[in-house]
């Protein structure tokens, strides 16, 4: 089992946001912060350089993309699959995470 799986859906889109990301980014950082309704939420953002990433940090790369995981976040997600879905009502990244244990309503935030 890997920290995390990346779909081809989200694949695709982590392309699209990197190459209009300006600064131009060369990953997504993922990390795990404090709060929301259920304790965590997660936390994306562009990383510039892969030189830049948090010491112990793990990258995975699927489809010509890097999402790196912040070391800290490891043991809140490890074995998480992180998946991109548009409805006809809303569109983002959804993380199916095996180790949570509670989530809100609105799916934004989780418990392990």
């Amino acid at each position: 089992m890997g920290i995390i799986e990346i779909t081809e859906s989200a694949a695709a889109k982590i392309k699209v946001l990197l190459e209009k990301s300006e600064p131009k980014a060369e990953a997504l950082l993922v990390s795990v912060i404090g709060g929301g309704c259920s304790g965590y939420k997660y936390k994306i953002e562009y990383l510039d350089k892969l030189e830049n990433k948090p010491e112990f940090a793990e990258e995975v790369t699927k489809d010509g993309v890097t999402v790196v995981v912040d070391p800290t976040a490891e043991v809140y997600i490890v074995g998480t699959t992180m998946d991109y879905v548009e409805t006809l009502t809303s569109a983002g990244f959804e993380f199916k995470n095996p180790n949570q244990t509670a989530g809100c309503g609105c799916g934004k935030s989780f418990s392990v």
